[in-house]
């Protein structure tokens, strides 16, 4: 595995308690000394202001704030789906785009568990 494509919110972020979930810094610290990470999140400017305020994007070599998730927009940042990993919470957008490029997925559920939780557990059997 090379690259692992975040999604933001109710992934990495807690838009109830507005911060970033619990090990989430911690976890990034790990996979960007290890994996090319990319942070693609729906919304705009706004969204934008919130990642900025986080002090996260230095973990990430590309962010992408985009109006809907599409094919297009992952392709731009897919060099190999065969080497990469899609994380997110929604089925119908990245986890179904994922699958439908060849990538491997990993869906979180942010109403059960933290996510950073989900992410350990699963990260050493999907990489």
């Amino acid at each position: 595995m090379k690259t692992i494509i975040f999604d933001f919110y109710k992934t990495l972020y807690d838009p109830k308690k507005e911060y970033l979930y619990e090990g989430v810094v911690e976890l990034l610290l790990i996979l960007s000394n290890k994996y090319r990470l990319i942070l693609m999140s729906t919304g705009g400017i706004e969204r934008l202001n919130v990642i900025r305020k986080l002090n996260i994007r230095r973990y990430f070599l590309k962010t992408l704030i985009v109006k809907r998730k599409t094919i297009d927009y992952f392709n731009e940042v897919i060099f190999d789906p065969n080497q990469t990993l899609i994380i997110g919470d929604r089925i119908e957008e990245e986890i179904r785009i994922g699958k439908k490029l060849g990538c491997k997925t990993l869906r979180v559920n942010p109403d059960t568990e933290n996510p950073v939780i989900t992410i350990q557990r699963n990260l050493h059997s999907s990489i």
